[in-house]
């Protein structure tokens, strides 16, 4: 009897658990930063040498937000230095996927949140202190054009009071 039992009990359990909000396949969240910094070193998500300052704080910033997060498989995480040509088209690219406004499409640093198709944008270094919230609504199943707009009105609003 036992023997016959268990495969029903893995059965149960691989379709309670998605229902339970775990999740077996879960896509990791993509988090791409693009930005340009003069120095041009490694561009990664490791700080290498410590000349490549806009890459270091930008990531001090999202460290200090996500912590081992980072690292546990969720998120997929890179700095993209646009001095290169290659992460200019793709950041361009993500942004034509992403629906990037034609004004803001050029803006560095602007950091993607979500999958490899569609996703949320955050222009400028002044909304990073928000992601871990921002991702955590994108997981939690926010519409993606409710955060969005949001995001846009805290942006609107850090790029007034910066005028």
């Amino acid at each position: 009897m036992m023997k016959r039992l268990l495969p029903s009990l893995v059965v149960l359990w691989l379709c309670i658990v998605p229902i339970a909000g775990g999740s077996i396949n879960a896509e990791p969240v993509l988090l791409h930063v693009y930005l340009f910094d003069r120095c041009g070193g490694c561009g990664s998500d490791n700080p290498g040498c410590g000349e490549c300052k806009d890459v270091n704080r930008t990531h001090d910033t999202i460290k200090g937000q996500l912590g081992d997060r980072l690292y546990n498989g969720t998120i997929v995480y890179r700095i993209l230095n646009c001095r290169y040509t290659a992460n200019e088209i793709a950041c361009k690219e993500r942004g034509e996927q992403y629906g990037v406004p034609v004004e803001l499409m050029n803006f560095r640093p602007i950091t993607y949140i979500g999958t490899e198709d569609a996703g949320l944008y955050l222009p400028g270094d002044g909304l990073l202190p928000f992601a871990a919230e921002i991702i955590d609504r994108y997981i939690g199943g926010d519409g993606l054009t409710e955060i969005q707009a949001d995001i846009l009105k805290v942006y609107e609003r850090s790029k007034g009071e910066s005028d």
